[in-house]
């Protein structure tokens, strides 16, 4: 009895190996080339440069970001948090100002967080980091009361080309 039920769960595992490919209607083939055509499509972005800032926020903590960049520093990948959850973004904006990086950054209004938008530079030479962001408000305005600023380091993990 065992050898049947030994041998007939083989055959069903052999029955399970065999290629859908030859099973689907023509119409599922012609969906799923036209999916990855349009997968093709879509450049691809290597983010070659990984950088670790820590700054000191108001609540007297410490937070570290990582940022992700693409080697020619127009696309970076945000994730950290100003003492609510974590969270990952990307940039809206990327500005070369001198020795410096100004990246600006947008994320949905939430009920754990209540800030819409940020910026953050950075020091290309000295790795000095300033972010600022703005509570309950969708723009950044340095002049407003309201803006809150912190500085810290950044510290370059990979990409030894991104510090000047």
């Amino acid at each position: 009895m065992f050898r049947v039920v030994f041998g007939a769960s083989i055959l069903m595992w052999l029955l399970g190996c065999v290629d859908a490919a030859e099973t689907e209607p023509a119409s599922s083939s012609a969906a799923r080339a036209s999916s990855e055509a349009n997968f093709q499509a879509t450049p691809l972005r290597v983010l070659s440069i990984q950088v670790i800032c820590s700054a000191s926020f108001p609540d007297q903590r410490r937070y570290s970001h990582m940022l992700r960049m693409t080697s020619a520093l127009d696309h970076i990948d945000f994730t950290g948090g100003f003492g609510q959850r974590v969270f990952a973004t990307q940039t809206s904006q990327v500005m070369h100002e001198g020795n410096g990086l100004v990246a600006s950054f947008y994320a949905e209004q939430s009920a754990q967080h209540n800030w819409t938008s940020f910026e953050l530079s950075i020091d290309r030479r000295t790795l000095g980091y300033a972010l600022s962001y703005t509570k309950g408000t969708s723009v950044i305005t340095p002049a407003s009361d309201a803006s809150i600023k912190v500085t810290g380091r950044c510290s370059v993990i990979e990409g030894s080309e991104f510090k000047l």
